[in-house]
């Protein structure tokens, strides 16, 4: 099987995705892949590319780097445009981080603790079981579809449609708006923390209503008895000084 002309790699010093056009011969370069040492190609009769050595077993294929160029992409980034007009800040990036009995792709998570799971998708969209999890769960999530004939070009314009293209997104959930609707969950259990958060305001409001009814109680309680109180005093002033 010929092996593919492989267009990226990563700078093995700053780890870095770097497209063949603008590598650098004295430099060291890994495979996407296998992360095996690759050395570029860029002799005057062939297509530039990257190879790796004659004993190599990698066996790459262009879909498999562009589906994971898209997420070192995500991660060495702050900022995703999740649809039209809504983009996403983010500090903290999870690469295939388990949730449960699923996978992701890539979660990230701003500062206000609010996660977005990002599907990536070059052949194959995200199954409908992963799906119905996702949205069981109330996972924020959406997938983003890249042709695979992006393969080859200038990373600036992967970037471009990983980051910043609105036409290539898919909502999974929520289903209703497509904007962030501040469900969080927790990447280990995938527990619902907007739930959570409803039910502790609920067992808060009912706490106080309930000491305050008690409050309350006392209060009434205590008008009662000095009423009483004062009737038996005044009765008894009576009787012994009024004739």
């Amino acid at each position: 099987m010929e092996r593919i002309k492989i267009a990226y790699a990563i700078d093995k010093e700053t780890g870095q995705p770097v497209h063949i056009s603008k590598a650098d011969k004295s430099k060291k370069y890994l495979c996407i892949e296998c992360k095996e040492e690759l050395r570029p190609a860029q002799g005057k009769e062939r297509a530039h590319h990257f190879k790796h050595k004659k004993n190599s077993q990698c066996n790459t294929s262009p879909e498999t780097e562009l589906h994971k160029l898209a997420k070192i992409i995500i991660e060495q980034n702050n900022e995703i445009l999740l649809y039209e007009k809504v983009k996403f800040n983010y500090n903290k990036c999870d690469i295939e981080k388990q949730i449960r009995d699923i996978r992701p792709d890539v979660i990230i998570e701003n500062n206000e603790g609010e996660k977005w799971i990002i599907e990536i998708c070059v052949t194959h969209a995200i199954d409908e079981e992963k799906k119905k999890k996702i949205q069981e769960m109330q996972l924020n999530c959406i997938e983003i579809a890249l042709d695979k004939d992006l393969y080859g070009k200038a990373l600036n314009v992967i970037k471009n449609e990983v980051l910043q293209n609105p036409n290539n997104r898919t909502k999974i959930y929520p289903e209703d708006s497509p904007f962030p609707h501040n469900v969080e969950f927790n990447t280990k259990t995938g527990f619902n923390h907007k739930e959570k958060k409803s039910l502790f305001n609920f067992k808060t409001k009912y706490i106080i209503c309930t000491l305050a009814a008690i409050g309350i109680g006392f209060f009434l309680h205590d008008l009662f008895v000095r009423k009483q109180w004062r009737k038996k005093w005044k009765k008894n002033f009576k009787k012994r000084y009024i004739k």
